[in-house]
């Protein structure tokens, strides 16, 4: 499929030693399937890394001009997005700072430069801060200060804020605009219960977190050991719920490239994973898929604590599934429960769980909470609210046929998973 393709010769463009042969398809296709490619390179938050290489590498003549332009809008937009995004960064950091407050900010600005060449080429949706579970209600405090509102949680450890959103989302809006909404979280750990998945991580992070400097702001981040643990945490998270954006383990795989010669980072940060047998089995598994979507290797640490032990169930899965599912569509798909399992040690908890997974039970379908004045705007968000159910109840019908075909392959590749390492030496 030539949508297939596609995906396939952006992430070829974007490995170390970069390959722009295949975009030159691109010259070929509809608009339809050019639009479709763009949106996928969006919802995928690889447009601007894309962009940034093409343009970087003098090789823009590859795509069509429309392409070039529509992803040069994409950029110029962004960056009037970042502006607005580190005015607001830096009002959370300021009174946060004011109260005392321990904390750290997760994510997002705190990426670069060790993630990322440029915090101009992410899409930042939120702000995310880290903090003690004895200040968590001061932090909220601060949050609300700053104009948000609680907005529930998710997991345990985790609260979620945000300013009101006064008009009904839609999936046609410009991602890159000014956001008018603004959201924030707080979490107590890097990582919090999910999909019935525990993992045994540092509780002292905050007392190694470092100050780092944006412009003229100074601002509190995690080291560097405990910031690769979150994103690669944070990628593993999104993979037990279904989809994964692509640019997370493109980040990911720009600092294994950058800091690969850095053996006592490495070690350091093999020592902060402790022993803990899913944490381990969880990081190799990002790091395989990034190394099946963009090449190259772990490091030589990683490579033998965490990637070559990865039992054969895991490693079959991201082998055989990885990169099909990682170019998924936005929502992704379910055959991520395969490999969830074997990150479950409580089978009467995995039943549990996989229950509501194939067969959710109906609840407030969130678009967010549209808060505005006018009946007008608010039958038209409860409208939304109603379309995204269907949506999703459509979504979860046809996973269920998916499934049925998935599971066939699944013990078709264990099969041969087992004969391949019955057959070598």
């Amino acid at each position: 499929m030539r949508n297939q393709a596609l995906k396939l010769a952006a992430i070829s463009a974007l490995r170390a030693r970069p390959d722009f042969s295949g975009l030159r398809q691109l010259h070929g296709c509809s608009r339809h399937e050019s639009a479709n490619f763009l949106t996928w390179l969006d919802q995928s938050g690889l447009a601007l890394y894309l962009f940034a290489r093409l343009t970087n590498c003098e090789e823009s003549g590859v795509v069509p001009p429309y392409i070039i332009e529509a992803l040069g809008q994409r950029a110029e937009s962004n960056s009037k997005r970042m502006e607005e995004m580190i005015r607001e960064f830096s009002k959370v950091n300021s009174e946060l700072r004011n109260r005392a407050i321990p904390h750290a900010f997760l994510k997002g600005f705190t990426l670069a430069p060790e993630f990322t060449p440029n915090p101009a080429l992410r899409h930042q949706t939120d702000i995310d801060i880290l903090v003690h579970p004895d200040f968590m209600a001061e932090a909220a405090e601060a949050l609300i200060a700053c104009g948000y509102s609680p907005r529930g949680s998710e997991a345990a450890g985790q609260l979620k804020f945000a300013t009101p959103l006064q008009y009904v989302p839609s999936a046609h809006d410009d991602i890159y605009r000014v956001p008018a909404h603004r959201e924030a979280e707080l979490h107590t750990s890097i990582w919090e219960e999910t999909g019935a998945v525990s993992l045994r991580v540092p509780n002292d992070c905050l007392e190694r977190a470092r100050a780092c400097t944006l412009r003229d702001m100074e601002f509190f981040s995690l080291s560097s050991e405990d910031m690769f643990l979150m994103q690669a945490f944070h990628a593993f998270s999104h993979l037990l719920g279904s989809w994964v954006r692509i640019s997370w383990l493109w980040e990911i795989e720009y600092f294994l490239r950058t800091r690969e010669g850095d053996k006592e980072l490495w070690r350091r940060i093999i020592a902060r994973a402790g022993d803990d047998e899913n944490a381990r089995k969880a990081i190799g598994l990002v790091l395989f898929l990034t190394k099946e979507l963009f090449g190259g290797s772990a490091p030589e640490a990683m490579n033998e604590w965490c990637v070559k032990t990865l039992p054969y169930r895991v490693e079959t899965w991201a082998r055989h599934f990885g990169i099909p599912w990682a170019l998924s569509e936005l929502g992704g798909n379910k055959v991520t429960l395969f490999v969830h399992e074997e990150f479950v040690n409580d089978s009467s908890k995995w039943r549990g769980y996989l229950l509501r997974r194939l067969i959710p039970i109906p609840g407030r379908p969130s678009i967010g909470h549209v808060e505005a004045s006018d009946v007008k705007t608010r039958l038209r968000g409860r409208a939304a609210e109603w379309m995204f159910a269907g949506r999703r109840l459509a979504f979860h019908a046809s996973e269920m046929f998916r499934l049925t075909w998935e599971a066939f392959r699944w013990r078709q590749a264990l099969q041969t998973s087992r004969k391949g390492r019955i057959a070598s030496p």
